[in-house]
């Protein structure tokens, strides 16, 4: 039985004789280029291709997604991935996490 703040209220009798909670870590997902935020979109929200690049925008300037125009989510083998956040620990805005990663 529930109570009107939402909370069990134990019927005369009743014990609880165990609980258990349980973490669930989910993976992030992969990174959509711009096809394929187009895509995603229209199929499964419906939108159009100007009001899906408008709220990719607005989630953008909120700080919320990574810049929405890109045709890529792979890099060139030869890519330093260490030298770029390296160059990032210089920024106001991302230094110190920038730093942290490299520790």
């Amino acid at each position: 039985r529930v109570n009107a703040q939402g909370t069990a209220a134990a019927e005369s009798g009743a014990n609880v004789l165990s609980a258990e909670a349980t973490t669930f870590a989910y993976r992030r997902p992969r990174a959509l280029n711009t096809v394929e935020l187009l895509k995603k979109a229209s199929e499964e929200l419906r939108l159009g291709p100007m009001d899906t690049m408008n709220v990719a925008q607005q989630l953008y300037l909120k700080g919320i997604i990574s810049y929405p125009r890109t045709e890529t989510d792979v890099y060139p083998e030869a890519f330093n991935l260490e030298a770029t956040v390296t160059l990032l620990t210089q920024s106001e805005d991302y230094g110190a996490d920038a730093a942290a990663l490299l520790q």
